[in-house]
């Protein structure tokens, strides 16, 4: 594999077996992987605060459920 540099950006190489251009700056690949890892941890804080936004819902519904069930069987107290 032999690789020729491209002449608009000395940052860049052209592999000349399949013309693909290759970064060969390591500080910017580096960079740009940070930034592919931050971008996933942000995602998966998204998912996790949304599967707790779930488990709240559903633990206030089961509140209400218990609430209800709760004041009903006082009501039945009251009337026997």
């Amino acid at each position: 594999m032999t690789k020729m540099r491209v002449t608009e950006n000395q940052n860049y190489v052209r592999d000349s077996a399949n013309f693909a251009i290759l970064n060969t700056n390591k500080d910017c690949v580096k960079n740009h992987n940070n930034k592919i890892v931050q971008l996933e941890r942000q995602r998966n804080q998204e998912k996790e605060m949304q599967s707790i936004r779930k488990d709240l819902e559903e633990m206030k519904e089961m509140l209400r459920c218990f609430m209800c069930s709760n004041s009903s069987e006082k009501e039945n107290r009251k009337t026997v």
